[in-house]
């Protein structure tokens, strides 16, 4: 019997099972093992999960759901990874903002997403020097503080990430910073498409190192690449990101599988102190985001060839 094609409304829910049933996978699978490390902190699969549904439950009964839009400004520590799941098993989408960034900025893009809620730490409100300027236009909500403790959130059938999971802004390098919604089928078909394109068939867990901002769209990329597949993401420091000798020191020390980065990474790396040695960690690295020059490549080229699995 012909039971006709599944409504737009359908096939979001459809997708948001899919997302939460991958993590769940993940989960399973992963245990003990760890899920993300930043700043020496290490999160297991499971107390990722346990922390996220404490927190996702809690948004729940604040009225975050469908069609609701929640900011989330921290610093490159687990809690990012806490506050994004939380935010999808609620049923909402998550917009990532930055500390770093002007606070102008900051609460024109989370007045004009409507975005009442931010999910934030200590850290980066002292970063932002601004507490003050961001209640103006927001609740905000320390992710530790609703972590600590509470009830684990069972998702429900009626709570799964809808058809939005995340909003991401333009730079605003001309003119001001514009909103960009994915849809939580192409996010699927995002770290589908990583599967099968760049991590390798095998079962065997992989260190994938996450460079970018969590402003910029790679970072879904390496963060849900990793995650919904049982890898072990880690989250490249802040001052790592912009030194090469320190950048090449965090991959080899954290065994680097797979990292990201722009071509400004690679230059650093190519010009790292000598004497920290030219073997480079990661089998792969996936680069985009500006032109890439020959002398670079071939210098990285030079780097990896001195690998003996390269």
């Amino acid at each position: 019997m012909f039971l006709g094609r599944p409504t737009a409304e359908q096939g979001a829910r459809s997708a948001g099972r899919r997302l939460m049933d991958e993590f769940a996978h993940a989960v399973r699978t992963g245990g003990e093992s760890p899920a993300i490390v930043a700043e020496g902190r290490r999160m297991s699969y499971a107390a990722l999960d346990q922390a996220s549904d404490v927190l996702g439950r809690k948004l729940a009964e604040l009225g975050v759901g469908e069609g609701t839009v929640v900011g989330v400004m921290t610093g490159r520590t687990v809690d990012v990874a806490v506050a994004y799941l939380a935010v999808l098993k609620a049923g909402a989408a998550f917009m990532p903002l930055s500390p770093a960034a002007p606070v102008e900025r900051n609460r024109r893009i989370l007045r004009e997403s409507r975005a009442g809620l931010l999910l934030t730490t200590s850290e980066a409100l002292a970063l932002s020097r601004a507490e003050g300027e961001y209640q103006r236009v927001a609740h905000i909500m320390d992710i530790a503080t609703l972590t600590e403790s509470g009830t684990p959130y069972q998702v429900l059938s009626a709570a799964v990430p809808a058809d939005t999971a995340y909003v991401i802004h333009t730079s605003g390098s001309t003119g001001e910073p514009k909103g960009a919604g994915n849809t939580t089928e192409a996010l699927l078909n995002l770290v589908a498409g990583l599967a099968s394109k760049i991590y390798p068939a095998d079962a065997k867990r992989r260190n994938v190192a996450l460079a970018a901002p969590f402003t910029f769209d790679p970072s879904i990329q390496q963060f849900f690449g990793a995650v919904l597949r049982g890898h072990c993401l880690h989250l490249v420091p802040e001052q790592a990101r912009f030194d090469g000798g320190a950048l090449l020191t965090f991959f080899n020390e954290s065994r680097i599988d797979i990292a990201d980065g722009t071509p400004t990474h690679l230059r650093l790396l190519a010009n790292a102190p000598a004497s920290l040695g030219d073997r480079l960690s990661p089998n792969l690295l996936l680069i985009g985001g500006e032109a890439l020059d020959w002398r670079s490549r071939r210098r990285i080229g030079v780097c990896w060839a001195t690998r003996d699995d390269a």
